[in-house]
Order: C-alpha cells, then sequence, then structure tokens
C-alpha cells in the first residue's frame, strides 16, 4: 500500500497528538516522521493503523453490541484496548471527538449545540462516565483546541458564539 497523501497540517503524532514534527528519513520506502514533542518516530502510512474516526466508528459498534463485520473488522483484543485508551483520554480520542462535532456542523448542517451533545453521548456511551452540565466531561480544552485546529472560519465563530451563550459555573470563593 503506498503512503496516504497528506497535507502538511494533517500530520500529527499518534502518540501526543502533537503537529510539531521533522522529518526523519525513509524506511521501506515510506517517510518517516520524529516529534518535536514526545520524541516518538511515526509514519502516516495507515496500513496497519486505523485513523481516529474508524476506531470511533468501531468502538460505537461494540459498545452497542453490534457484530462486526469479520472482514477487516478489528479484533476484540484491539477494540478492548480502545476503550481503555479512550477512557484514558488518549489524544486520538480526543481527535475523534472533535472531528464528529466539526463534521456535524460542517457537513451534516447539525446545529453546535447538536454536534457537542451527540459527542457527549459518544463519550459517555464509551467510556461509562457521566456528563457534567456545563462542564468539559474532562477532555473539553484539549477537544476545543483540535476542533479549532480541523475547522474553517465560519464554524470557529459559531463555537465562539456558542461557548459565550453557556451559563458561567460560579466559583468555589
Amino acid at each position: 500500500m503506498d503512503e496516504i497523501d497528506l497535507d502538511a497540517d494533517d500530520i500529527r503524532c499518534p502518540k501526543c497528538n502533537s503537529d510539531e514534527y521533522v522529518r526523519n528519513g525513509i524506511v521501506r520506502n515510506v517517510q518517516r516522521y520524529r516529534c518535536n514533542s514526545c520524541r516518538s518516530n511515526f509514519s502516516t502510512d495507515f496500513k496497519n493503523r486505523w485513523p481516529p474516526s474508524s476506531k470511533l466508528i468501531n468502538l460505537i459498534l461494540f459498545v452497542q453490541g453490534e457484530p462486526a463485520d469479520t472482514e477487516g473488522a478489528p479484533p476484540w483484543q484491539t477494540m478492548d484496548r480502545w476503550v481503555s485508551e479512550a477512557k484514558e483520554h488518549h489524544p486520538w480520542f480526543i481527535r475523534a471527538l472533535a472531528e464528529n462535532v466539526v463534521y456535524g456542523v460542517e457537513e451534516r448542517g447539525d446545529t453546535m449545540r447538536r454536534a457537542i451533545s451527540t459527542a457527549m453521548w459518544i463519550y459517555r456511551d464509551i467510556t461509562g462516565r457521566d456528563v457534567e452540565v456545563g462542564g468539559s466531561f474532562g477532555i473539553g480544552d484539549a477537544m476545543l483546541a483540535d476542533m479549532v485546529k480541523l475547522a474553517k472560519q465560519p464554524f470557529i465563530d459559531e463555537l465562539i458564539l456558542f461557548l459565550e451563550s453557556l451559563p458561567v459555573p460560579d466559583q468555589a470563593r
């Protein structure tokens, strides 16, 4: 399989989700990169990896008890590992939730409230954790940062208006 043709903006470290990297040679005709943040090596060749959005789709089906297609589906051990990673707020999980929100607003035409509510439902369904109303559900800042990186300016403008419309939580005095 040939390396997927990605724009420089699409290349991110799979370990820490950073977009700060340098080219680090070619191995077996595949460009390698070294992350400047965590110093790990990676490539963008996905022949043996699942993109975050595909992991999220498979996890949604897995936790809902849907039978996986036997052809090309990840084994249950992989699914269990992905659930554990999601519970630990792994960068791919946060990125996938952000992608889901951006896609919902920009492509499906969802309202910001509906797209974020859907992401909160997916989070709760996969991690088994309740989401605090008005809270960040533990990943808010990272997910907001990813949404801003992924989205076009009209989405960002709508996101800002949505966030400004939320009530300010009482702070401990």
